[in-house]
């Protein structure tokens, strides 16, 4: 039997099935994998978030440099 959340190993238990020590394992091993996968993810987003506000921010910074430029050689 395999389950990988707490609803199905309630569910599976209120059925009548048993629970070896070896499901709980991989139900345990399951469990750290997914939370690293998820902290990976986040951290990864983070990450991407950070970068893309920086660009922007360098991006707004290099269009208004630009515009003050022309208008000041359109103002001669």
């Amino acid at each position: 039997m395999k389950a990988t959340t707490s609803a199905q190993i309630m569910a599976a238990c209120l059925r009548g099935l048993r629970l070896f020590w070896s499901d709980i394992a991989d139900i345990i091993n399951v469990l750290k994998v997914d939370i690293h996968h998820q902290e990976s993810f986040m951290t990864e987003v983070a990450s991407s978030n950070f970068i893309s506000s920086k660009i922007d921010i360098t991006a707004s910074i290099a269009m208004s440099s630009k515009l003050a430029y022309q208008l000041t050689r359109l103002s001669r």
